[in-house]
């Protein structure tokens, strides 16, 4: 086992391509786990022999989606995904469908952190992040301005050989709409920083779902939740369940009894 297994995920969440490939164990369709090199699995079936090969317990299953409207009444409908990775358990919160953009939040805590504690941590962090955008239209020009003192985005890759897309409150904007996004502050300092998640659970309500909701009416911001049926994923054909393909390797697994002995577990944040 490489000594350093634990400063990385080591899987790779690529761009997200519509893919209705069927599982090689179930037949299911959204099949987009590779274990080893071997054939597309789904979620879990790629848990099921995970768990045969490192001894690890089986996950559960993921939280249904949820249809969540912010303060500018855009519905985003939002899915849940629970995996193992080396590094530890990731909870996934996204925005489907997904097309590489839209609002993600991913937790990641150790092999023996509490699931459904990890679950609304993540259901708390996209509910936070839908409930106070970033960016708002200006009142003079119409362009995209800064909502507050701070920016929170990523970087995603795009096919087109430009640099990196910058995805801001579940919008893909182009370097011109954030350089003009930021005209406000000609002359101010600022810090450009970056990191693995994290960024949604530094505010106020961290925890559940319901200490964020009280702090989003505490200030002054409405958001309205509600769960997303099989008939929500039937009204929009474009709804793609499998999302960008997972690649991972087995033997960067630490052993179920490593976070036991003295050392603890892996842990991204």
């Amino acid at each position: 086992m490489p000594v350093e297994w634990w400063r990385a995920r080591y899987y790779v969440r690529v761009a997200a391509k519509s893919t209705r490939t069927r599982c090689a164990d179930c037949g299911k369709p959204g099949a987009r786990f590779s274990l080893d090199g071997g054939p597309l699995l789904c979620e879990r079936c790629y848990d099921a022999r995970l768990s045969e090969l490192t001894g690890y317990a089986r996950l559960p299953e993921p939280p249904g989606p949820e249809m969540i409207t912010g303060p500018d009444r855009r519905r985003h409908r939002i899915a849940y995904r629970i995996m193992r990775s080396p590094a530890g358990i990731c909870v996934e919160a996204m925005e489907e469908p997904d097309r590489g953009d839209g609002y993600y939040v991913e937790i990641v805590g150790s092999h023996y952190d509490d699931v459904d504690g990890l679950v609304a941590r993540a259901r708390a962090a996209i509910r936070r992040r839908i409930a106070h955008p970033d960016l708002e239209r200006s009142p003079f020009d119409g362009h995209w301005t800064l909502a507050g003192w701070d920016l929170r985005g990523r970087l995603e890759w795009n096919d087109r050989g430009d640099p990196f897309d910058v995805i801001v409150d579940g919008r893909r904007l182009t370097w011109e709409e954030l350089g003009r996004a930021l005209d406000a502050y000609e002359g101010w300092e600022f810090k450009l920083g970056f990191r693995l998640g994290g960024f949604d659970e530094e505010v106020p309500g961290e925890g559940t779902g319901q200490e964020a909701a009280t702090w989003s009416m505490a200030a002054g911001v409405e958001t309205h939740v509600e769960m997303a049926g099989e008939e929500a994923a039937a009204a929009d054909p474009d709804v793609d369940e499998a999302g960008g393909l997972v690649i991972v390797d087995s033997t960067h697994f630490p052993p179920p009894t490593f976070g036991r002995t003295g050392r603890p577990g892996p842990r991204i944040h």
